[in-house]
């Protein structure tokens, strides 16, 4: 959330500056675009984040704590 708080605060404001050197027009998207679209990608994250530990975490559940810690002792 904070890189796409921190794109939107450099991108926003100098739009006419992004315009100017590349000498093409900015066509900038609409609000409900822009927040639709990060909407999409903190769920899409947070999605994938949970998917990832549940399979991490059944992974680990099948090892049995007690052969671990002999192998490691």
């Amino acid at each position: 959330m904070l890189g796409g708080g921190f794109a939107a605060a450099v991108v926003f404001p100098f739009t006419t500056l992004i315009e100017l050197p590349l000498g093409l027009p900015y066509l900038m998207p609409s609000l409900t675009t822009v927040v639709g679209l990060f909407a999409a990608s903190v769920l899409l994250t947070c999605l994938i984040g949970a998917s990832v530990s549940a399979l991490a975490a059944a992974r680990l559940s099948r090892v049995d704590p007690g052969s671990t810690l002999r192998e490691g002792a």
